[in-house]
């Protein structure tokens, strides 16, 4: 760490002690915002450890726990604001109890990522731009699949240009439609990108091309018209090819972090109206139920909610549809409502290792951080240590960065269908267009 990075890292949690310390809300405990604070502290030395790769899954990870778990939380005791209805309200020692838990998930887990990575030997990058192995594929056959797509999306949305454009238009439109079909729509939005990046890898460039298949890109994810997850899943990896600084070791955390403060918030508005022009900053979003991750993986920790794999099913066999599965396990927000007796929307977001609880209590939590530190570390190692990547993993990445983000976030069911769609649409046109090339040479 540089020591202008670490006047920087000093200034930002001097900032963030004032915050989580000053006596400025409705109710106030030393050991709950103690504990926060090292939460804070802890995801922030991990985002600016000298060993830190410019971007990476571990990277996400400590982003997360520095919004979700850290600062978020703790400025919802503060204003003594829950979501879940009277039932889902925490006690400071709930909170204390919950933070010492999430403090110990945090340690734990970067202490695994560290140990996998001096398995490896992996010390510094090798990569110092971002490089896929050339391959010939069909400029034509890019071209005609992206076309294909988007005028499947206009198809789906019978030709009507404002459920695309509009958020809100396109909420109120996709009550009327099948869920299987809704999470195909939502694949079919990311053919272009997919078109894209395998346009990129092959030898044989064409500006026009790449300025069609952007423009594509952007036709079918408009930011106005999809949630903000696919938007960030969308333009994170766009940033990533085109804008080289976001390779060297800071500038990506700065890039996330801002983005996060104002593009998130700005986007939300979207899903109630059609203003353009509105103020992008909104601090108040974190005690809103955007961030009501830590408190629901909360309240089904101290109520004890285990489900002994039933829900896990649900997530990992997520393809089979309702009306074949009858059973089929429900989200996790369904399954925490109903054991407050909650009548509310349900739908709200459960952290990953609130979802490891839920399936197996404690040794869920535990078997879910092995399986993340396990997962990062070789991904991140198998990324930035080699000189070059696979063209289809260097795909899969780029895509893991923005998805990881919300798969933590939870609930994990609709964000890991989600990108078991993206990747499965990735090998399935890897290996055609990889066929399709040794056949035209032949």
């Amino acid at each position: 760490m540089s020591k202008e990075i670490r006047i920087i890292v000093a200034l930002i949690l001097l900032v963030l002690g004032i915050i989580v310390f000053l006596n400025n809300g409705v109710q106030y405990n030393f050991y709950v915002l103690l504990l926060s604070y090292a939460i804070i502290t802890l995801s922030v030395f991990q985002v600016f450890s000298k060993k830190s790769l410019p971007f990476s899954l571990h990277k996400i990870t400590n982003l997360f726990f520095f919004f979700f778990i850290g600062l978020a939380p703790v400025l919802q005791f503060k204003k003594d604001i829950f979501f879940m209805g009277e039932n889902g309200k925490l006690t400071d020692f709930d909170f204390i109890y919950g933070n010492i838990i999430f403090l110990s998930i945090l340690v734990i887990y970067n202490g695994l990522y560290n140990f996998f990575n001096v398995k490896k030997n992996t010390r510094s990058p090798k990569k110092k731009e971002l490089k896929f192995y050339t391959e010939t594929f069909s400029n034509r056959l890019i071209f005609t699949v992206s076309l294909l797509s988007v005028i499947a999306l206009l198809w789906y949305f019978d030709f009507n240009f404002e459920s695309i454009f509009s958020r809100k238009k396109f909420k109120l439109q996709s009550q009327y439609h099948n869920k299987s079909i809704l999470s195909i729509s939502n694949v079919v939005r990311g053919v272009p990108l997919l078109m894209f990046f395998f346009f990129k890898i092959n030898g044989k460039k064409n500006i026009v091309l790449e300025v069609v298949l952007l423009l594509f890109i952007v036709f079918c994810n408009f930011p106005t018209g999809v949630a903000r997850y696919k938007v960030a899943v969308t333009f994170l990896p766009l940033f990533l090819v085109y804008f080289k600084p976001l390779l060297k070791k800071e500038y990506f955390t700065f890039f996330f972090i801002c983005n996060f403060l104002i593009v998130f918030p700005y986007l939300h508005h979207f899903r109630y109206n059609n203003k353009i022009f509105v103020n992008p900053l909104d601090m108040k979003m974190f005690t809103d139920l955007h961030f009501d991750s830590y408190q629901n993986s909360l309240n089904i920790i101290v109520n004890n909610i285990i489900t002994y794999g039933e829900h896990l099913k649900g997530v990992l066999f997520f393809y089979i549809p309702n009306q074949f599965w009858p059973t089929k396990p429900s989200g996790s927000g369904s399954v925490l409502a109903n054991n407050l007796n909650y009548d509310g929307f349900s739908n709200v977001a459960v952290s990953f290792f609130g979802e490891g609880f839920l399936n197996f209590g404690y040794i869920g939590i535990l078997m879910f951080i092995v399986v993340l530190a396990k997962l990062n570390s070789y991904f991140d190692c198998r990324f930035w240590m080699q000189e070059k990547s696979e063209s289809y993993f260097t795909i899969i990445y780029l895509l893991m960065i923005p998805f990881e983000f919300f798969i933590l976030r939870g609930s994990l069911k609709a964000p890991f269908a989600n990108f078991c769609g993206y990747v499965f649409f990735t090998v399935i046109a890897y290996i055609l267009f990889r066929k399709f090339s040794l056949n035209k040479r032949v």
